[in-house]
């Protein structure tokens, strides 16, 4: 089993009345550990990614907090998808959000049907193990007062 470091970086971009202090990020990074209980029935647990191997399932979330009085408007949470993990298609936990993604170190972002990927004098669509980052965006805003939850699943190279 080898040990490493899963964190990874967010960025949020606010715009509107409410301050980037009044809106908080907080990212987890936790391993999948799959048991079945006295009857057979399969578990999922999420327990912290403080030791993981090749081929281990990990989540990486980010809890969002707008904490105060008003709206954040034009909020983008976006997350890197280390180079050591390949992203799971389908994933993505995105409640009321526009997820993008992209595959050349987040320079540019595109929905997922649409991203592609340029070799030569060819492009094609990007594979999952190409995608760099993840963007949430929340296209009505992060009301006053509201928590949440944003999140992909990824398998360790």
């Amino acid at each position: 089993m080898i040990r490493t470091s899963l964190a990874a970086l967010f960025l949020a971009s606010l715009a509107g009345t409410a301050t980037a202090a009044d809106l908080t990020a907080v990212q987890t990074v936790q391993k999948v550990v799959v048991s079945e209980d006295e009857t057979g029935t399969t578990v999922e647990q999420l327990v912290d990614a403080v030791a993981v191997a090749p081929g281990d399932t990990v989540v990486y979330s980010l809890s969002y907090e707008n904490s105060g009085d008003a709206d954040a408007d034009g909020v983008k949470l976006t997350m890197p998808v280390p180079a050591e993990v390949v992203l799971l298609e389908g994933s993505e936990i995105t409640r009321g959000t526009t997820v993008t993604y992209s595959a050349d170190g987040g320079a540019s972002y595109a929905a997922r049907a649409d991203l592609e990927v340029v070799e030569g004098d060819t492009t094609r669509s990007a594979l999952s193990d190409e995608i760099t980052h993840i963007q949430w965006l929340f296209e009505d805003g992060i009301p006053a007062g509201e928590a949440g939850t944003v999140s992909f699943r990824g398998v360790l190279r």
